[in-house]
């Protein structure tokens, strides 16, 4: 394993699947019983690692990985004030997303600056080589000091939490499928099933978790869906392959929110729907791909077209 080590006092990777999703300690224990998963802290480097070695049954991942989905959340959350109440107002009226309207509201270019001025200090840090605290984001708490944060940052530290837990369960279930003798006609379709399996194991029984604590039902499945829309839109981020386009091993970033969003059962008018839709405006507008207009009867339907390759007829007419 070169230069790696375990990490026996560092991040407790099973306490954060018993955080995330409390009613399923069972299947925790029984995830350590039948696989016996170990998660090693490789040696610092400057990229986003966190990745599963099945033959031989551990994730490995850098400190600075973690800390940067951190970050990252914070800008994009950030990016929400970009989207956020606009969308919400033309989804309730069933109006077009129209880019020229939103760019013609008074405080967006301001929006935008404040955004990108976030953004640009969380990559900054992210890549610092050796990895440098000078650099840390001046608007964002760093994780030892988030109990003196404000509620706002309290909820993004929640998605966090939950974007951190898919990506160890995704690299998990590569384990438990090597182990398990399972094999599939695509590397594609596997990741696929990792995605589908973590997932599930964070939404499918947050009605459980929900009865136990008196909390409402739809909202405890809203903000853990919430830190899969981030996860997702973390490696959008990260990847120069862009949003469409697969990789030898990976599926697009696209198919995967799509499969991932058919199985989500929340209403369409849900907040979930909303800020995923902006998590995605985000990387669309760093990247030079906002849509000019789409049509939309929702937020959950203008979340599924944004996820479609731009197009251009010669009418210039909206995705409908």
């Amino acid at each position: 394993m070169g230069g790696d080590t375990q990490d026996q006092a560092g991040y407790d990777i099973l306490g954060l699947f018993l955080m995330a999703a409390p009613e399923r300690s069972k299947e925790v224990d029984a995830l350590v019983q039948n696989h016996n998963p170990a998660f090693f802290v490789a040696t610092d480097q400057p990229r986003f690692l966190l990745e599963a070695n099945p033959p031989l049954g551990f994730v490995r991942y850098l400190n600075r990985t973690l800390l940067q989905v951190w970050v990252l959340a914070w800008a994009m959350w950030k990016e929400m004030y970009c989207w956020s109440t606009e969308i919400w107002f033309l989804t309730q009226g069933h109006k077009a997303f129209v880019l020229a309207e939103f760019e013609a509201l008074s405080d967006q270019t301001q929006s935008y600056s404040d955004a990108d001025a976030l953004y640009s200090e969380a990559m900054v840090f992210a890549q610092s080589d050796p990895l440098d605290w000078r650099m840390w984001p001046s608007q964002v708490p760093k994780p030892l000091d988030i109990a003196s944060g404000t509620k706002e940052d309290w909820l993004i530290k929640d998605l966090v939490h939950h974007a951190l837990a898919f990506f160890f369960l995704h690299e998990l279930r590569h384990v438990a499928l090597h182990q398990d003798g399972r094999s599939f006609d695509s590397p594609h379709e596997e990741e696929l099933e990792c995605d589908r399996w973590a997932a599930e194991f964070l939404l499918a029984r947050s009605d459980s978790y929900a009865a136990a604590a008196n909390e409402d039902p739809v909202l405890v499945k809203s903000k853990r869906a919430m830190g899969v829309a981030l996860g997702t839109a973390v490696i959008a981020h990260i990847q120069e392959l862009g949003l469409w386009e697969s990789g030898m091993a990976h599926p697009s970033i696209a198919e995967r929110m799509e499969r991932l969003a058919s199985e989500l059962d929340l209403p369409a008018a849900d907040l979930l729907w909303n800020v995923a839709c902006s998590f995605l405006l985000a990387g669309l507008r760093r990247r030079g791909a906002l849509p000019e207009c789409i049509e939309c009867h929702d937020q959950r339907d203008l979340f599924l077209k944004l996820l479609r390759p731009p197009t251009r007829d010669s009418g210039d007419r909206a995705l409908a």
